[in-house]
């Protein structure tokens, strides 16, 4: 097989080019979930860099991309700026950095440095890398529906992987976590729309790593019956997108009773999956 992959177009399209496309990305379906009122208001209100998105984008450039990672990230030396030294030594540092760097407290640094060695232990031998498609904007479309996405990397044997940290990364915690935050509609989201640029891609698996010593994880293949409830459930979020994008109307949660009746982490049957 070869490991010489082309790029699609929309690899070369920037950052904020690739926002501006209307199209419905896994983080989007994930507000749409909420509501269509939701996804209206994540898709015009500012996004605040909290201390864990920080972390979190740090270790994806420390694991997806060392080169950049080595250039460009650097730890504040610790000192006590309370003192005259503490703050002349903050300052020449601050003095230091180029456009482009980003500067990260001493400890987030060496917890991302941390976290992604581990994840580069786990993978080791099972992530084909020569190749590899790294945080590869993704445009496609399903019948009506205008799609995106950034997997974090498409191996040169077509598996799509996706970097987590978490609290657990044993398998039963893995799977609750799975369905908690909606990692099986990332799945169909992403193997659906790589089906678009690649006829070789076998499926999607997660490297969850723990945020806390000494940093143990595991990879995830999201398969059978989980994968096809993230079919039915992706679907389910296409064809509202596409109803309130031809109504204008995205409503919130409705004047209407809820009934809850089904049980927590109840799964279909298994069935044939088509992309």
């Amino acid at each position: 097989m070869s490991t010489n992959r082309i790029l699609p177009p929309s690899a070369k399209i920037t950052r904020a080019e690739y926002e501006a496309i209307p199209a419905l990305s896994y983080s989007g379906m994930k507000e749409l979930a909420r509501s269509p009122a939701h996804y209206q208001s994540w898709l015009t209100d500012k996004k605040e860099e909290t201390k864990a998105l920080r972390i979190g984008k740090a270790v994806h450039c420390a694991f997806l991309q060392p080169d950049i990672w080595a250039k460009t990230y650097k730890a504040i030396p610790e000192c006590d700026r309370r003192t005259k030294e503490g703050k002349e030594v903050h300052a020449a540092f601050m003095a230091s950095l180029k456009p482009g760097d980003t500067a990260l407290a001493f400890d987030e640094y060496e917890l991302a440095t941390e976290v992604a060695q581990a994840a580069e232990r786990i993978s080791d031998a099972k992530v084909v890398r020569t190749g590899a498609w790294v945080e590869c904007p993704l445009v496609g479309a399903d019948k009506r529906t205008p799609l995106k996405g950034i997997p974090d990397l498409i191996d040169a044997e077509g598996w799509i992987y996706d970097l987590k940290t978490t609290d657990d990364a044993s398998e039963r915690a893995a799977l609750r976590t799975i369905l908690s935050y909606g990692y099986h509609l990332q799945a169909a989201h992403y193997i659906r729309l790589a089906h678009q640029h690649r006829n070789d891609i076998r499926g999607f698996r997660l490297i969850m790593v723990e945020k806390d010593a000494p940093h143990e994880g595991a990879i995830y293949e999201i398969a059978g019956d989980l994968l096809e409830l993230g079919v039915k459930e992706t679907d389910r979020a296409y064809s509202l997108f596409d109803s309130c994008t031809a109504s204008g109307d995205w409503p919130g949660y409705g004047p209407s009773v809820i009934r809850l009746d089904a049980l927590p982490g109840a799964k279909p049957k298994s069935a044939g999956l088509s992309f």
